[in-house]
C-alpha cells in the first residue's frame, strides 16, 4: 500500500525553472489523461503544443523488494546500468539482509531510487533520491556492515547522486513516512541489554543468532540459511573448488608416486618440489571433505540454546578443526618449502653448490618447513581463533576478525612470497654473470702452444 503522505516532486527541481508551475499542474491534474479535469491543461494538449517533450514510455516495477515503496513506475536503464528489472532484481536482493536488520528506514528507498528509479510521463529520464537520503543510510548502515567485516559497496556510491537544485532531479520520502521504518530499534550485536536472555531471537538479525556468555558475544549465521551469499553463490563456489580440488590432488598425487617409486632420481635442489607436492595433495583434502560430510559438520556446532549456527571462534567441532588444520597448516608449509625450493636453487645455480653439500642441510630445512607452521596453528588453536566459511563451507582463520587473518595468514605468506622472489631474482642475476664471464673466456684469443714451441726454436 503506498504512502499518501509522499510527494515524490517535493525535492524535485527542473532544468528550466519557468516551467515549474505546469509540471506540477500536470500532476496534481492527474495529466495522464487526455483532457486534464479540475481545470488544468492535458498532458497529450501539452506534448501537442510542445511545451513539454515527448513522453517515454515508462514500465511498472515488478522488483519483488520494491513492492512497497511510494510509486509504481520506473524507467530503465537504471543508474548503475541494468537494462531490464530482471537484471537489476538480482543485484538489488543482494542487499536484503541488510534490509532485514533495518539499519535505516530509508534503506529500501535508496536501493529502490538506484536500481528502479522514479519515471514520470514529463521527465525524459529516470528521477534517483537525493544524496542527502544516501548519506543518511550510509550513516547508519555502514557500522553494520563493518561489524561483519564488509565496506560500503562502490556501487552506492553517494557522489553519483545529485543534490536539489536549479538543474538537477532527484526526490526523497516524506520525513513523516513510516513505510520502511523498523518495527524496533536495532539493538546492539555485541552488547545486548543484559537484562534479556541471550538466546532471545530479537537480539540478532533474522537467519541469525547470539553466540556468547555474559554479555559478551556476537552474532553468528544459522547454517543452513542464506545470511552474507545467495543459495546460488554457494552452489557455484562449492563446485569451482571441488573442480579445482580434484584436478590438483591427481596432479600431486601423481608427482608423489613418482617420487615413490624412484626417489633417488630427485635429488637437491629439486627434492622441494616433492614435498611441496605433498602438502597440496593434503590441503586439497579440506576441500574434497565436502563430498563426503555436510556443512553441519565441517564448519557448525551447536550452541547452548540448541541452535546450529557456523563456527564463530570455537572449537567445538572437530570437522571444523580438521579442515582448518589442512588448510592453514599445509599452506603455511607450502609457502616455506617454496622459499626452500628457491633458496636451493639459488646456491646450486649462483653459488655452484653441489647436491650433497645441500643434502647435508636438509634435517635443517625439514625442522623449518614442518615445525614453524605447527606452531603457528597451535598459536590460532590457543586463541581460538578458528571461524566457519558460509561461502564454501569449511574453517579457516580470521574470518571474524582481521588482525587474526593479517597476523596469522597474510603477513606470513606474504614475507615467503618476498624472499622467495628475492631469491629467484639473485639466482638470475648469478646465471647471468656466469654466462658473461664464459662469454669473456670464449673472446680471448688462444695461443697454439705447439707453433709457439717451435717458433722459439
Amino acid at each position: 500500500m503506498k504512502n499518501p503522505n509522499f510527494n515524490p516532486l517535493r525535492r524535485l527541481s527542473p532544468t528550466n525553472t519557468a516551467w515549474v508551475p505546469l509540471l506540477m499542474l500536470l500532476w496534481t491534474s492527474g495529466g495522464g489523461g487526455g483532457d486534464g479535469g479540475m481545470g488544468g491543461i492535458g498532458l497529450t494538449e501539452a506534448v501537442d503544443l510542445g511545451i513539454v517533450p515527448s513522453p517515454r514510455r515508462c514500465e511498472r516495477i515488478i522488483i519483488p523488494m520494491c513492492q512497497e515503496i511510494p510509486y509504481n513506475n520506473t524507467k530503465m536503464p537504471n543508474l548503475l546500468g541494468q537494462f531490464s528489472q530482471g537484471e537489476a532484481a538480482i543485484k538489488v536482493h543482494e542487499y536484503m539482509p541488510l534490509v532485514d536488520i533495518g539499519c535505516s528506514q530509508h534503506l529500501r528507498f535508496f536501493l529502490c531510487s538506484l536500481y528502479a528509479p522514479m519515471c514520470t510521463p514529463v521527465v525524459d529520464a529516470g528521477i534517483p533520491s537525493c544524496r542527502s537520503i544516501c548519506l543518511e543510510v550510509r550513516k547508519n548502515c555502514l557500522p553494520v556492515l563493518r561489524k561483519f567485516n564488509y565496506s560500503w559497496p562502490a556501487a552506492l556510491d553517494c557522489n553519483r547522486l545529485p543534490n536539489p537544485g536549479p538543474e538537477t532531479l532527484c526526490m526523497e520520502p516524506d520525513s513523516n513516512s513510516s513505510s520502511t521504518a523498523p518495527s524496533s530499534p536495532l539493538p546492539d550485536q555485541r552488547n545486548p541489554p543484559p537484562s534479556q536472555d541471550l538466546a532471545e531471537p530479537s537480539l540478532c538479525p533474522p537467519r541469525q543468532t547470539w553466540v556468547g556468555a555474559g554479555g559478551v558475544g556476537g552474532c553468528a549465521p544459522v547454517c543452513g540459511k542464506d545470511v552474507l551469499f545467495r543459495r546460488e553463490d554457494k552452489h557455484f563456489a562449492e563446485v569451482w573448488l571441488l573442480v579445482w580440488a580434484a584436478l590438483c590432488f591427481a596432479s600431486t598425487l601423481f608427482t608423489v608416486l613418482t617420487y615413490w617409486l624412484e626417489p633417488a632420481r630427485f635429488r637437491y635442489p629439486e627434492r622441494p618440489i616433492i614435498c611441496l607436492s605433498l602438502c597440496y595433495l593434503l590441503y586439497c583434502l579440506a576441500y574434497l571433505s565436502r563430498l563426503v560430510a555436510p556443512i553441519e559438520v565441517l564448519s557448525c556446532e551447536r550452541s547452548p540454546s540448541g541452535v546450529v549456527h557456523l563456527t564463530v571462534q570455537g572449537l567445538l567441532s572437530s570437522g571444523c578443526i580438521i579442515t582448518f588444520i589442512l588448510q592453514y597448516y599445509f599452506s603455511l608449509a607450502s609457502g616455506i618449502w617454496w622459499l626452500v625450493l628457491t633458496f636451493t636453487w639459488f646456491l646450486s645455480a649462483g653459488k655452484k653448490w653441489s647436491s650433497e653439500a645441500l643434502l647435508a642441510y636438509a634435517s635443517y630445512f625439514h625442522a623449518t618447513a614442518w615445525g614453524l607452521p605447527a606452531v603457528a596453528t597451535i598459536l590460532v588453536l590457543a586463541l581460538k581463533q578458528v571461524d566457519g566459511d558460509e561461502l564454501v563451507g569449511v574453517c579457516y582463520v580470521g574470518l571474524s576478525r582481521r588482525w587474526a587473518h593479517l597476523a596469522f595468514v597474510i603477513v606470513p605468506l606474504s614475507t615467503l612470497l618476498a624472499l622467495g622472489t628475492m631469491f629467484i631474482a639473485l639466482g638470475f642475476v648469478a646465471l647471468f654473470r656466469i654466462r658473461r664471464a664464459i662469454k669473456s673466456e670464449a673472446d680471448v684469443p688462444q695461443v697454439d702452444v705447439g707453433k709457439w714451441i717451435a717458433w722459439e726454436c
